[in-house]
């Protein structure tokens, strides 16, 4: 970056410490505001910031029951490359201290809003398999996370549509 692009920048950002500080005066708050100016160095992909978006949309319209969020977090601490969880009912159940109903009853509400997505597994037709919609969050490549999104969409196109997220560009 050149130096006249630097300069540029930190101009802007004095402006905006002013204008908070400006902001906190006419509401009577004692503000200080500071803004650290940090090149980045290298690429990093935009779907990190992924479940940044995720998190903030869910949390303003979706409520879930205390037992639904600690379901959702538990496959999401057990999520594989490419969002594969692999788990049955009773272990999650087991592992969280809840019943079978309560985790079944959970599951069922996060695949309604497709935020999980819940398929046979392939060898073995009594068992599920849990698949956590990329447009939440990504673990792995995000070439390959925009590559399984295409497919997917292609195959089936309203298995990864958000009913509270109305505008996709967000995700992608």
């Amino acid at each position: 970056m050149k130096n006249e692009e630097k300069e540029k920048i930190k101009n802007v950002a004095s402006y905006i410490e002013d204008g908070i500080v400006e902001l906190g005066k006419e509401n009577n708050l004692t503000i200080e505001a500071i803004t650290v100016f940090k090149e980045q160095k290298g690429n990093m992909p935009q779907s990190v910031f992924i479940i940044q978006n995720f998190a903030k949309k869910f949390s303003e319209e979706v409520e879930l029951k205390p037992s639904e969020y600690r379901i959702l977090f538990h496959l999401m601490s057990l999520m594989e490359y490419e969002n594969n969880v692999s788990i049955d009912q009773n272990t999650i159940a087991e592992n969280l201290g809840m019943t079978r109903k309560t985790v079944i009853s959970g599951l069922k509400e996060l695949e309604s809003l497709n935020i999980v997505i819940k398929f046979t597994h392939k060898q073995d037709r009594r068992r599920n398999e849990y698949w956590v919609n990329p447009h939440t969050m990504w673990k792995g490549s995000s070439d390959k996370r925009m590559k399984i999104i295409k497919t997917t969409e292609t195959k089936n196109p309203s298995i990864l549509e958000l009913p509270f997220y109305d505008d996709k560009r967000l995700f992608n």
